[in-house]
């Protein structure tokens, strides 16, 4: 080979060293641009926090602690889950259980509100029951009639009035008083108590079915009266009037205070005397 063979050869030779040193140098550099480039992309994508990378992320987490865990983990999470089911079932039993006592509240209230009206009715009958027995067996004293002697001038004026005590018991502690009022109204408004001496019954016990005779001829004032001639015209004329009344009070075998009033009126026409208008009361 010639000298000016090798020297073309070497100047080749240097050539094709420095094209691959430019290609070489060239390189590195286009590639450093993209990957800054691709790195910023990525980076941008990453704040930007699309939903798919978010999911991944969460799911490479996941799946990293799933091979971080051991079996202790494992047991806890497991037994967390037993725990919070047994818990939901107990607040769900407590929960029935709590209707279930207030159903059975309920219940008892309304079984104690029936016995309390039965027991209320049961009593209202019962002394419903006791008041009738005393009622029927009570003494009752009434006025069975006023029998006046004949009305004669110049004589006194007699009438005797006959209480009856037509109960089934003794009337206890029985008294009061009859007395005789002359009036010029045909109705008599005031019915004065007499003085103690006026009375005309001992306090005493009226058996069942005895009658009791008072004497209903002294005024209130505890005087006999007589009628003169014009008197006794003035009475069979109906100018003036004759009247008895009178009050008893007794006690029955329970214990209890009665009242008999009456009240009568002198007939001229029949000669006997009738019932007032007023006054006239028994309990």
């Amino acid at each position: 080979m010639t000298e000016k063979e090798s020297a073309n050869n070497q100047t080749k030779t240097e050539e094709k060293s420095q094209n691959g040193m430019a290609g070489i140098a060239s390189q590195p550099i286009s590639n450093g641009t993209e990957n800054k480039k691709a790195t910023e992309i990525e980076k941008k994508a990453e704040n930007q926090g699309t939903p798919p990378s978010k999911m991944m992320k969460a799911w490479e987490w996941l799946k990293r602690k799933a091979d971080e865990a051991n079996l202790a983990d494992y047991l806890i999470v497991l037994l967390t889950a037993v725990i919070a089911l047994w818990a939901g079932m107990t607040w769900w039993e407590m929960h029935d259980a709590g209707k279930q006592t207030d159903k059975i509240i309920a219940a008892d209230e309304r079984l104690a509100t029936a016995m309390e009206n039965s027991v209320a009715q049961a009593k209202t009958a019962l002394d419903a029951s006791i008041e009738a027995s005393r009622t029927d067996q009570r003494a009752w004293v009434a006025l069975k009639g006023i029998h006046p002697e004949p009305l004669e001038a110049g004589k006194q004026v007699i009438a005797k009035v006959y209480l009856v005590n037509s109960g089934k018991t003794p009337a206890n502690k029985f008294g009061g008083y009859s007395v005789l009022v002359p009036a010029s109204t045909e109705r008599l408004s005031q019915f004065p108590v007499p003085p103690a001496y006026a009375y005309t019954a001992s306090i005493g016990t009226l058996w069942p079915g005895v009658d009791s005779t008072a004497d209903g001829s002294v005024t209130v004032k505890g005087f006999n009266l007589s009628l003169t001639p014009s008197g006794l015209e003035q009475i069979n004329r109906r100018k003036q009037f004759l009247f008895v009344y009178g009050e008893y009070t007794y006690f029955d075998i329970f214990d209890r205070k009665h009242t008999t009033q009456f009240c009568a009126r002198y007939s001229a026409t029949s000669k006997t005397f009738e019932m007032c208008p007023n006054h006239n009361y028994a309990d």
